[in-house]
């Protein structure tokens, strides 16, 4: 909204989550355009990007997966200068991931981040500009579309994503919460909330993906701030934020000695998710499943993508790429591991082994 792009074209990775990118660039009256990607990094392919470049184009949006870094980064930057188009890096999965020796987000022209995928925070992100005149134009549609119930709303939506996130993460680090609750009950939150949407005295951020006819469509009106019972939850949390990288680097390093990680890098790496890529996904998640180690299915796998999204090579990741919950691994499951490739099995798949 702040660079307005309005009836004009966001060139995205094809690969991406359909659930925050498509409503973000529809919700701001953009045209999505998708560019295909490299399977062997998940990077856009240079030649996708110069062949979906129009006289509408005004953005292009970089990646970085499951914790790990673009290693495209200036290349699409220097691409964006040499077109006059705005250089987009979605940090939202890797917070504190390098590049080389360069932090994600310090590259493009804005930075978006999240604090809920490899922190244990109840939403909540970030956008990073260098051109002063956008992020002054970001401030100005905060306060224009500032709305009097917004904390109301966020908040019992806070609490509720907290709920989830310590159900769906239970073996992850937390810092102890403080007292600062909402003291109504959970249903009058809900019936609060529901009346407020339903009256039209608030509108909801709208994540779920939506189809191509809802394209050229600017919706203004959405309060983003940041409540103060959020930013309590991710200042603390942010705190911890050098030890969980360490330690899921530190068990990243040595499950890829059992499982090689897609990802060839793992210093710059945060491990949001750990990626395999695996011939037969399903007998892999059967074999890890028996140990108690959670994973993950890749984005295409169960959420609807358009039909100019699933191109050859991203229908490979959807059926080759799983993503192993690191907080459900432990030194002991990775050495059982490794004693089920060794006990014979030298140079055999683990998914023939369990």
């Amino acid at each position: 909204m702040a660079i307005d792009v309005r009836r004009k074209e966001v060139i995205i990775p094809a690969y991406t989550c359909a659930t925050t990118l498509q409503p973000a660039i529809l919700q701001a009256g953009g045209v999505p355009v998708f560019a295909d990607i490299c399977e062997d990094n998940l990077c856009m392919e240079r030649q996708s990007l110069e062949d979906h470049l129009s006289s509408r184009t005004r953005v292009v949006i970089s990646h970085h997966y499951y914790g790990a870094a673009a290693s495209n980064l200036e290349d699409v930057q220097g691409f964006a200068a040499k077109h006059g188009l705005i250089h987009i890096e979605d940090c939202a999965h890797s917070l504190g991931a390098l590049c080389g020796t360069i932090e994600v987000g310090r590259t493009g022209d804005v930075a978006t981040f999240s604090f809920s995928k490899l922190l244990n925070c109840p939403g909540g992100g970030a956008i990073s500009f260098k051109d002063l005149k956008l992020f002054n134009r970001a401030i100005e549609i905060q306060r224009v579309c500032g709305n009097p119930f917004h904390g109301i709303v966020t908040n019992s939506e806070t609490l509720r994503w907290e709920s989830a996130i310590i159900r769906d993460r239970p073996g992850s680090l937390r810092p102890a919460l403080d007292p600062e609750r909402i003291l109504a009950p959970l249903f009058v939150r809900k019936v609060a909330v529901k009346l407020l949407c339903d009256s039209h005295l608030y509108r909801r951020v709208v994540f779920g993906a939506r189809p191509p006819t809802d394209i050229g469509t600017f919706r203004p009106g959405l309060d983003t701030r940041m409540t103060r019972l959020q930013c309590s939850r991710i200042s603390r949390m942010m705190g911890f934020l050098d030890s969980v990288v360490k330690e899921r680097r530190r068990k990243a390093k040595l499950l890829n000695d059992v499982i090689p990680s897609y990802f060839s890098s793992l210093d710059g790496n945060i491990v949001t998710n750990y990626a395999i890529w695996a011939p037969n996904v399903e007998d892999l998640v059967l074999c890890l499943r028996g140990l108690g180690i959670r994973t993950r299915r890749v984005w295409p796998y169960f959420q609807p993508y358009w039909p100019a999204q699933m191109t050859e090579r991203v229908n490979k990741l959807r059926d080759h790429l799983l993503l192993v919950d690191m907080d459900s691994i432990d030194d002991e499951r990775i050495e059982i591991l490794r004693q089920r490739r060794q006990s014979g099995f030298q140079g055999t798949p683990l998914v023939n082994q369990c």
